[in-house]
């Protein structure tokens, strides 16, 4: 099994570079769209900041909504309770007295 290298030869241009450096030289980036997404993506931001914020806000509305519906059922629960252990302790006053 032979491997043969063959060279390449390059010309050189008028400023003796190669073409590789004569390339990188005149190469220019490509503009990047800055305007269009950077605006879609602060509005997004914006939206999702507003959208987050209202949701905060509806949920603590429903737990403040929540614990004062609990805390009023749960008086008129324990209420009855209380009223029957009061009857089944307590005892007629005057039930003694006759």
């Amino acid at each position: 099994m032979t491997i043969v290298m063959r060279s390449c030869i390059m010309p050189m241009d008028e400023n003796h570079e190669g073409p590789v450096r004569a390339m990188r030289r005149n190469y220019e980036e490509p503009p990047l769209p800055r305007t269009g997404l950077r605006t879609a993506a602060s509005v997004m931001d914006f939206l999702g900041v507003m959208i987050c914020t209202v949701l905060i806000l509806a949920l603590m509305a429903l737990g403040t909504a929540l614990y004062s519906w609990l805390q009023s059922d749960l008086s008129v629960t324990f209420s009855g309770i209380g009223q029957n252990i009061n009857e089944a302790v307590m005892t007629d006053p005057n039930a003694d007295r006759q």
